[in-house]
């Protein structure tokens, strides 16, 4: 931009962003709220746990803020009574916050009851007005902290029955310890923790309200004496423990008058209208079985593993005291889906690889195909997309055939020892895919999976696939000339685009809490191709090719071990904003038949989740610069770090802040790119670093991202240039992308 030009928008911006900050009609004799700040007087290890127990007491929130500005206040300030009415703004606009709203007097008190119930029982809360110059105000809370209760001594229950009895046996768990500051808190979830304990063992009519926690505060200076009991209006119902008498299934309930046909198989009892599922299917998923003591977790085991069945729409339990005391008959009633099902989708996708375009998605779905809950889904797809990178139009089209069949239990089932409670699948797939760059060459693929799925505690995914076979070929009719010119000067890469057969295994590990304020992500998972192969073909001394290798149905199979760690971690400031890390590490090693990894198998950096100021696989190997008209980079080894500042703007408006730093690297040296392989004492010299700033639009069903990125520093240029000198603001690389990037 021309200096005249940059004055100009100067002079229109700094107008426009100052008449963001919402004080157009706030007035000296009743000020803008803004905030408040808390300050504890105490102990410093007192004042940093009281901190996040009452940093949610204070209201009113006050109006949004970005920066300086308050973009949802200044935009109410703009509309008309009328205007601000129409339901387009609502969630866009808010009304001031004015001092006058406020009740501190109301905060104070509050902010006392919490802290007495930590423990604090003679505490102190005042309050200060702060004005920030004549229009804008805000308060500080002051909490005096004085000497805290503590536990002295808990007491139990003594065990004169069976009820009191598993109280008893149950106090090593408590949540209650001596010499622990008095909580609120903690004592309410001691009788939940109680609760849940007494469901374990068959008291499934108990409830937490039936016990009673009392605190005596006369024993002793700041001493609390605790006493746990059992409440004296306690039905006699929830005193005993219950076992398990018969087990109905409603396999298809939708209608009460419908004709059924009953099986039963002793004391399970399958009503069926239909008829369509087997008792064996349904059986494998109830845990809860006659005669034997209920305990909550066979019953939540129980319904998520029959919601989990592909044709079950919805599966619930009711229990029912029936027969001698102490007896319960479980009903189970499953709500059906349609059993064959078949889509078309149509949809736009924006790869990471920066390709985009339409596609198509043919799929038909059997969700009960043996009547045992096996799912047959077969998709038919296709797909045209175009890359633009740096003016050049490349197009490219896919297509693909896939077959998957999914066993919900581990079949053969001998060979696993793990129990069904773990929501096993059993999946075996089969297909045919078909990707051709019309600007470089046609790749056909053709894969055979069989392998295992299952959970654990909610949080933890193992997959493991003791079968994998890929068979991949480039035909030599597809190569462009000027891609055959680039494998002709690069051998390796040449050899990675060769005819192969990978015959291997491999296993992930995936860590994925649901809940917590700061979260953490892991992702690890190893393959491995050609070594059973390699062994075998070892021991039988089978002749070996002019390149000496081993070969497979006339085509050499490829041998390595790949390794890969996705791991990251969100810091959560508060509802609005969070800070998300990403680290990610990959190793592929050509070991015994192979020399290079197959290319399939290989890592990229670069696009719209990774180094986004680089067009995908246009980076790399090391600081090798990128041959021309030739943007198809890969390596052995990657390693990368993300760091993504993410913000509140506006209603569904989210803002972003990031920083991406990585590359990919050879793990053996190859003449034709010496500056390709990773080195331990050089590899730091390697790295890209790329910076930006994005907007998205969440919608909570989707995310819509808009990204733009800056180069910082570029591994391929020469020494002492390689960092940004001269970063231009008005022209960056940008990204379009569906979802967050990581």
């Amino acid at each position: 931009m021309t200096r005249p030009t940059t004055y100009r928008w100067i002079l229109i911006l700094v107008p426009a962003l100052a008449s963001c900050s919402g004080m157009k009609n706030i007035s000296p004799h009743d000020p803008l709220y803004t905030g408040h700040s808390i300050k504890v007087v105490g102990p410093a290890s007192e004042r940093k746990k009281m901190l996040p127990r009452v940093a949610d007491v204070p209201r009113p929130e006050p109006n949004t803020k970005f920066l300086w500005m308050r973009p949802a206040l200044a935009r109410y300030n703009m509309l008309s009574d009328s205007g601000r009415t129409r339901k387009f703004w609502k969630n866009k606009i808010t009304a001031p916050v004015l001092l006058s709203q406020t009740k501190p007097g109301q905060v104070s008190a509050a902010l006392q009851n919490r802290i007495f119930h930590n423990g604090y029982f003679n505490n102190t809360v005042t309050f200060d007005t702060l004005m920030i110059g004549q229009r804008k105000a805000a308060y500080q809370y002051t909490i005096t902290l004085h000497t805290p209760y503590r536990f002295d001594s808990i007491a139990f229950p003594k065990p004169v029955n069976d009820l009191t009895q598993k109280i008893q046996a149950s106090r090593t768990a408590s949540l209650l310890k001596r010499g622990d500051i008095y909580s609120l808190e903690t004592a309410k979830n001691e009788r939940l923790r109680i609760d849940e304990s007494l469901k374990e063992n068959g008291y499934i009519f108990f409830n937490a309200d039936f016990i009673s926690i009392k605190a005596d505060t006369v024993t002793g200076d700041h001493d609390i004496r605790a006493e746990v009991t059992v409440k004296p209006e306690t039905p006699p119902e929830s005193r005993i423990p219950y076992t398990i008498r018969n087990v109905y299934i409603h396999a298809d309930h939708v209608r009460e008058n419908a004709a059924t046909d009953t099986l039963q198989v002793g004391n399970y009892f399958l009503i069926s209208q239909n008829n369509d599922l087997t008792f064996k299917a349904l059986q494998n998923g109830i845990f809860l079985k006659p005669g034997e003591l209920y305990t909550s977790s066979n019953y939540l085991h129980s319904v998520r593993y029959l919601n989990e069945l592909p044709i079950i729409r919805n599966a619930n339990m009711k229990f029912v005291p029936r027969g001698r005391k102490g007896e319960l008959d479980a009903t189970v009633y499953l709500t059906q889906r349609k059993r064959l099902a078949y889509s078309a989708e149509f949809n736009t996708v924006f790869r990471s690889t920066n390709y985009f375009g339409p596609g198509i998605i043919f799929s038909y779905t059997d969700r009960n195909l043996n009547k045992g809950a096996e799912m047959l889904k077969i998709n038919l797809r296709g797909r045209f997309e175009v890359q633009i990178s740096q003016g050049n139009v490349n197009p490219a089209y896919e297509l693909g055939l896939e077959f998957n069949y999914i066993v919900p239990r581990f079949y053969p089932g001998f060979l696993f020892g793990l129990g069904e409670k773990r929501l096993p699948k059993t999946n075996a797939s089969a297909g045919y895919n078909l990707f051709n760059r019309l600007d470089l060459y046609r790749m056909n693929s053709v894969f055979i999976n069989f392998g295992y799925l299952w959970s654990q505690k909610d949080r933890i995914t193992h997959s493991l696939h003791p079968l994998e076979v890929i068979f991949t070929t480039v035909p030599e009719s597809s190569k462009s000339e000027a891609f055959m010119d680039y494998l002709a000067e690069n051998p390796g890469v040449q050899r990675s685009f060769d005819e192969q057969f990978m015959v291997g295994s491999g296993y992930e590990f995936t860590y994925n809490p649901s809940h917590g304020r700061n979260n953490l992500f892991l992702r690890a998972g190893i393959d491995m191709a050609g070594n059973l192969l390699n062994g075998i073909y070892s021991a039988s001394k089978a002749s070996k090719d002019s390149l000496g290798r081993y070969i497979l149905l006339g085509v050499p199979f490829s041998q390595y071990i790949r390794t890969r760690v996705d791991l990251r971690y969100s810091f959560n400031f508060n509802q609005r904003s969070k800070l998300v890390t990403r680290f990610i590490v990959g190793v592929g090693v050509p070991v015994g038949n192979s020399t290079t990894m197959p290319y399939i198998k290989q890592f990229y950096v670069g696009g719209t989740n990774s180094l986004r100021s680089f067009v995908a696989r246009s980076v790399g190997p090391g600081s090798e610069a990128p041959p021309t008209g030739y943007t198809d980079l890969t390596g052995d080894i990657r390693l990368e770090g993300n760091l993504e500042y993410r913000f509140d703007l506006s209603g569904k408006l989210k803002g972003a802040l990031f920083m991406d730093a990585g590359n990919i690297w050879l793990f053996n040296d190859d003449e034709a790119r010496p500056h390709g392989a990773f080195h331990l004492d050089t590899f730091l010299q390697d790295i890209a670093v790329s910076s930006g700033w994005g907007l998205r639009w969440d919608f909570d069903f989707i995310v819509a991202r808009l990204d733009f990125a800056y180069t910082l520093r570029t591994p391929y240029l020469p020494a002492g240039e390689r960092w940004a000198t001269n970063i231009q603001f008005w022209d960056p690389t940008i990204n379009i992308a569906i979802g967050y990037p990581f």
